[in-house]
């Protein structure tokens, strides 16, 4: 079943790691101050405070842990209640994303970013995003997520969740089973590393093929 709760927007995050031609995706939903879908201007503030960092919060920024190989990342965004197969628009200008050297994990491994709504809990009230794929620097020695690093996502997650009068939008979690959205009020990040599980269907994993052998 499709969400289409009106008053909301669907976006994705789409990094492309130019090596492969791999793309990772993050997908978010949020909602507007009103019955009408939130602004793609103002959802495409809040997405590149919560990447590219703002100036007394994040110490660092989030996309300087990136895997070398990531080229960009472009943001495309429609209304739920958009009539089907219509597709997301570019939204333009999205944060730069710049190689910052160093050496990189392997590309499938990132980190989980966990949340959820308010109590109740269940599998409609909660969510998880996966950033990645990392530098060597984002880990420390001993193979877990740098607290530097785990502070930063931390801060990143909440400045997204919060509310503000000069920019109102929430950040979601989407029910598709009972088509309503429920309103992200925590969450933690893992220290241990993941896998990158969102990930572009059309395209190469790893330079390997989903056909690469058949029984």
């Amino acid at each position: 079943m499709a969400f289409t709760l009106p008053g909301h927007s669907i976006v994705q995050a789409r990094f492309t790691r130019g090596t492969v031609g791999d793309v990772i995706i993050n997908t978010f939903v949020f909602k507007g101050s009103g019955p009408d879908a939130p602004s793609m201007a103002d959802i495409k503030a809040r997405l590149d405070i919560f990447y590219g960092g703002l100036a007394g919060a994040q110490v660092g920024t989030l996309k300087a842990r990136l895997h070398n190989s990531i080229t960009g990342v472009t943001y495309y965004g429609r209304p739920a209640n958009a009539a089907p197969g219509i597709p997301g628009e570019e939204l333009p200008g999205a944060v730069g994303i710049a190689s910052p050297g160093g050496n990189s994990l392997p590309p499938d491994v990132c980190v989980a970013l966990s949340y959820r709504a308010a109590l109740p809990n269940g599998p409609s009230r909660r969510g998880r995003i996966y950033f990645g794929p990392l530098l060597v620097a984002a880990v420390d020695p001993f193979g877990v997520l740098n607290a530097a690093f785990r502070t930063d996502l931390i801060e990143a997650a909440k400045g997204l969740a919060s509310t503000s009068v000069a920019n109102p939008v929430e950040w979601m979690i989407a029910s598709r089973k009972n088509n309503t959205s429920s309103r992200i009020v925590r969450g933690y990040v893992d220290s241990a590393m993941d896998t990158q599980r969102r990930r572009d269907p059309v395209t190469q994993k790893f330079g390997r093929t989903a056909d690469a052998w058949a029984l």
